[in-house]
């Protein structure tokens, strides 16, 4: 439950740490909404989708076979994340002044949206990536280490939300998400290998 939950948690820690620079609640709030859309189709979808398939290789003790379909899935959630964040990037700001820019939402708040929504956009394949490593783990019924390496990742967005929220505002809460799916995902990875 916690190491999926947590992203989730992230997000509780960025709001508090937003709640203190104008505007950055919603900033993040809008920006998240978005990001919700490609997390969903690729990352959680295909995530779950593996688990079966892992389960029954790990149970068969058929290793080479769990091996391939391991790295099919990597390559399956590359292949469909990293288009999304090079979308997510190149267009934000259309995206956001489609959705966003109307009545209070000012041209600041669509600039300040799109930039946060760069930088989540960017930590995407890592976040992807990182479904499919915790459904590795659960397919072993090892619940332990995704535990620890979500707390790594909740200890990296703390630490570094709070150092880059003072100095790149919303933004920087948004990287610090970003940079913490990577930490928990080098995590998973040290463990691995």
């Amino acid at each position: 439950f916690f190491s999926m939950a947590v992203y989730q948690l992230n997000i509780i820690i960025n709001r508090t740490f937003a709640s203190a620079i104008p505007g950055a609640v919603s900033h993040l709030f809008y920006a998240d909404l978005i990001l919700e859309l490609p997390i969903a189709l690729v990352a959680t979808s295909l995530g779950t989708a593996v688990i079966p398939s892992f389960s029954r290789l790990l149970a068969d003790n058929k290793r080479q076979e769990l091996a391939e379909t391991f790295q099919f899935a990597l390559e399956a959630i590359w292949t469909l994340a990293l288009p999304c964040t090079l979308g997510l990037i190149a267009l934000a700001s259309p995206i956001i002044s489609t959705l966003y820019f109307s009545g209070k939402f000012t041209l600041d708040d669509m600039h300040t949206t799109s930039r946060v929504l760069i930088f989540y956009a960017l930590g995407l394949p890592f976040f992807a990536t990182l479904r499919i490593f915790l459904a590795l783990f659960f397919s072993a019924k090892n619940t332990f280490i995704p535990m620890l390496a979500g707390w790594v990742g909740l200890a990296a967005n703390f630490a570094l939300a709070w150092f880059l929220s003072e100095r790149m505002f919303a933004s920087g809460i948004a990287l610090a998400t970003s940079i913490s799916s990577v930490a928990n995902l080098f995590f998973l990875l040290v463990v691995i290998i």
